[in-house]
């Protein structure tokens, strides 16, 4: 692990976790939708005398077509009812549901992993700054977490520890810092 690197993208993999985060429970939601539509989807529950009665009034059920061609209602009815009840009574395609479940997971996995390689590196880079002194964890702070720049890193460090320093002094402060970082990772 480069440490100067890692601490150069904290802010960005902080907000990469953020977001890992959000669509982690997203993706979650939408496969949890898509079991719960496995599940209810076994066919209509029509009743025999729903399927005539819509036929009869030429009521759509479930997208059917209204009509046959045949202009008799009664022998329409009898010709055609075994078809409509068939059909309404066999479940909708699940395939899709299916590969639609699978790509999901697949991006969840994905997700998941992404999101413990960078908080794992948050947690090192967490656990080591414990090594450094004050002065340069209060540089490594402002510079790689708050994004300040050395001039007004020099003014808070002055208003903080009361010390008069320079930019080019939190600069040295940084470079200790990350040195015994690095050393501590030993990577």
């Amino acid at each position: 692990m480069n440490v100067k690197k890692e601490l150069e993208n904290y802010r960005s993999t902080l907000a990469r976790v953020k977001y890992l985060e959000v669509e982690i429970k997203k993706v979650k939601d939408r496969i949890e939708a898509l079991e719960e539509e496995l599940r209810k989807n076994d066919g209509l529950k029509e009743t025999d005398q729903d399927i005539i009665e819509a036929m009869v009034l030429g009521r759509k059920i479930d997208g059917m077509p209204k009509g046959t061609g045949i202009t008799d209602k009664t022998a329409s009815t009898a010709i055609n009812y075994k078809k409509v009840k068939e059909k309404l009574a066999k479940p909708k395609l699940k395939q899709p549901i299916y590969d639609e479940l699978n790509r999901l997971r697949r991006t969840k996995e994905e997700y998941e992993n992404e999101l413990k390689e960078k908080k794992g590196v948050i947690d090192k880079l967490k656990a080591v700054v414990y090594a450094l002194s004050s002065e340069e964890k209060f540089v490594i702070k402002k510079k790689y977490v708050e994004g300040f720049s050395y001039a007004t890193i020099a003014s808070l460090f002055e208003e903080t520890f009361k010390k008069e320093r320079t930019s080019v002094t939190m600069q040295n402060y940084r470079e200790r810092g990350i040195e015994k970082m690095q050393k501590i990772i030993g990577e």
